[in-house]
Formats: structure tokens, C-alpha cells, sequence
């Protein structure tokens, strides 16, 4: 009995450094949302208005709508690799991540684009779509945890008897 409760402390811990990390995605998601809707061509589009400049090339400069862009493509790939560790641990990566995925790819193009009211938009989306992973994945560790008890059923509720003790 005592390995399987270290066993369910265990997956709590790992379950909340899981959603602390997507918490702090959440909040980097909403620096960029602000910095986008502060930025109305400051930051947005510089690095597009040098011909001949290849996007692809970022010489390591932090400034111009590559910094936006740039860093909003790097928080979609973070969000892919967090969804392929979720797996890893034995967790259903919850669709809503998958979209916030998508919603954020979105937004990495529009500012490209220096589309600020589209990349808004689907930045919001994105965040939206965060927040109910997040929710999603915390009922699904809840429901790990307890299953761990053995006396809850798939939806949480007791099942059996009432008496923890038997």
C-alpha cells in the first residue's frame, strides 16, 4: 500500500510541475497578447522591410516583429513539446492544447504579416484555449489521484463503500 501511495504523491508532484509549467506558458502567451496590442508597428514588422533579409536567418537581434513573431513560434513549440511529455507521463493531452497550438501558429503568421488585429484575435484564442487545457489536465490528475485510491470511480464519485476503513 505504501508504494502505491508514493506512487500518487509522485504523479501529483509531476502533475503540478506540469501545470505550473503550462501556467507559466499561460503567462508568457499574455505578455506577447500585450506586447502586440502595445506595438502597433513599433515592434511589429521592421524585420519584413529589409529586402534581400532572409526570415529564416535571425542573426540574433531581439528587435522588429521577429522578436513578436519569432517568440510566439517558440512558445507554439514549447506548448508541442509540453502536449509530447504529457503522453510520456501517462496523461491524455487535452484537445484544447492542441488548438491553442494551432490558434498560436496562426498568430505567429499574422504578425509576421503584421496583421496585429488577426494575431490579437487568435492570440486570445490561444490563451483561451490554454486555460481550458489547464482545467481539462487538473480534473484528469484528480481523477488519477483518486483511482490511485481505489475506491472512486472514473467520474470521482465514491463507489463501494462509504467507510474508508471497509
Amino acid at each position: 500500500p505504501g508504494t502505491a501511495q508514493q506512487g500518487g504523491q509522485q504523479g501529483q508532484q509531476d502533475g503540478s510541475e506540469m501545470l505550473n509549467e503550462l501556467s507559466e506558458m499561460m503567462r508568457r502567451q499574455q505578455e506577447l497578447m500585450d506586447q502586440t496590442q502595445r506595438g502597433q508597428g513599433e515592434e511589429m514588422g521592421e524585420m519584413g522591410d529589409q529586402p534581400g533579409d532572409d526570415p529564416g536567418n535571425s542573426s540574433g537581434n531581439n528587435s522588429g516583429s521577429g522578436s513578436l513573431a519569432d517568440r510566439q513560434g517558440d512558445l507554439a513549440r514549447q506548448l508541442q513539446q509540453f502536449m509530447d511529455r504529457l503522453g510520456q507521463q501517462g496523461l491524455r493531452a487535452p484537445p484544447q492544447l492542441g488548438e491553442a497550438g494551432r490558434q498560436m501558429g496562426g498568430a505567429r503568421e499574422s504578425l509576421e504579416q503584421r496583421d496585429q488585429q488577426q494575431a490579437l484575435g487568435q492570440q486570445g484564442e490561444a490563451l483561451d484555449q490554454m486555460r481550458k487545457g489547464a482545467r481539462d489536465m487538473a480534473r484528469q490528475m484528480q481523477q488519477q489521484a483518486r483511482g490511485n485510491q481505489d475506491n472512486t470511480g472514473p467520474d470521482g464519485e465514491a463507489r463501494g463503500n462509504a467507510d474508508p476503513l471497509g
